[in-house]
């Protein structure tokens, strides 16, 4: 998976899609992101909902996701918005227990 800010500022998260790729697993409504060499970097991320998605992604602009990468627009408690993409297979979860929501 890939995150990147859209809008507010969100420590760890670039405004840009990163080049490497991170992992992500949900705890509850947190999104808690492992990043780095060794995925020793961890960002909680409290999510309050799912504004878009999950859509189709531009390959172009996500790379290394396969060729139809898939993304989900998320507000955080913060009032920032972020979005993260990953592969088509794993669409289903990104909204994670959102999912209805979305």
């Amino acid at each position: 998976m890939q995150l990147r800010s859209v809008t507010g500022d969100v420590a760890g998260v670039p405004d840009a899609w990163p080049r490497g790729a991170a992992f992500g697993r949900w705890v509850h409504d947190v999104l808690v992101v492992h990043q780095g060499l060794a995925l020793v970097r961890n960002i909680p991320l409290p999510v309050a909902g799912v504004s878009e998605g999950p859509k189709a992604a531009d390959p172009g602009d996500v790379k290394h996701l396969g060729d139809a990468p898939q993304v989900v627009t998320l507000r955080l408690d913060s009032g920032a918005v972020i979005q993260v993409a990953a592969a088509r297979a794993a669409a289903d979860l990104l909204a994670g227990p959102l999912h209805a929501a979305a």
